[in-house]
C-alpha cells in the first residue's frame, strides 16, 4: 500500500510540476498522426498560477473561414467555458476561484487535525 502511494504521489507530483512550466501560451508543432497539414499548430492554453489547461488550434479567423478545421482540448469549469464561448482567441486563463477556497480549507483543515492527533496521542 505505501509504495502504491508513494508511485501515485510521485507520479502527481511531476504531472504538476511540468504542467507549471507553461506560464504563458505556447505555440507548438502537433504530431503528424494528428494532421496532414504541414502548416497545423496548436496553442498551449494556460490558467495562471496552474500552467497547462489545454490545447486549441492556431488558426485565424480568415483560415477558418478559407476551410481550415479548429480544434479545442481542455478541461475546465464551467465558467471558463463560458469565456472560452465568448472568444473562442482566449489562451490565458485567471486563476480558479475555488482553488483558492480550497488551498485555504486544507490548510484550516489539517491545521485541526493535527491538533486532533495531537490530542488523542497526548490523551487530552
Amino acid at each position: 500500500m505505501n509504495k502504491t502511494l508513494a508511485y501515485f504521489e510521485a507520479l502527481t507530483k511531476l504531472k504538476d510540476h511540468y504542467r507549471r512550466l507553461y506560464d504563458e501560451p505556447k505555440i507548438i508543432k502537433v504530431h503528424p498522426d494528428f494532421s496532414n497539414d504541414p502548416q497545423e499548430r496548436a496553442v498551449v492554453m494556460v490558467r495562471e498560477n496552474a500552467g497547462v489547461i489545454g490545447l486549441k488550434g492556431n488558426w485565424t479567423k480568415e483560415e477558418i473561414e478559407a476551410g481550415k478545421i479548429p480544434f479545442r482540448l481542455y478541461r475546465v469549469l464551467p465558467y471558463k467555458q463560458k469565456m472560452i464561448e465568448k472568444n473562442l482567441y482566449l489562451t490565458i486563463f485567471p486563476p480558479t476561484k475555488s482553488r483558492k477556497l480550497i488551498r485555504y480549507l486544507n490548510y484550516f483543515l489539517l491545521g485541526l487535525e493535527d491538533i486532533y492527533l495531537k490530542c488523542l496521542i497526548d490523551s487530552c
